[in-house]
């Protein structure tokens, strides 16, 4: 069951975050080598940034691609 919802239109920021050897985050990586998704979204009054690293399944790549896929659709 769903917590909540985020209408495509909301998202603000989208980005693919990599770790280093040091457990550094990066973010910006657009390849495969994406090991999290990060998002910014307004929520309640306040710009909410969640990091999504446990994506089984589908790899944060994917996410990232079908995000903005969706985001380019639905803007036309």
């Amino acid at each position: 069951m769903p917590v909540d919802e985020i209408e495509l239109k909301y998202l603000q920021q989208i980005e693919t975050i990599a770790y280093d050897d040091d457990r550094m985050p990066h973010s910006g990586a657009i390849d495969n080598k994406a090991q999290a998704l990060q998002l910014t979204f307004p929520w309640r009054g306040n710009s909410c940034t969640c990091l999504f690293r446990r994506m089984y399944k589908v790899r944060p790549i994917e996410w990232y691609q079908a995000i903005q896929t969706a985001r380019l659709t639905a803007g036309k």
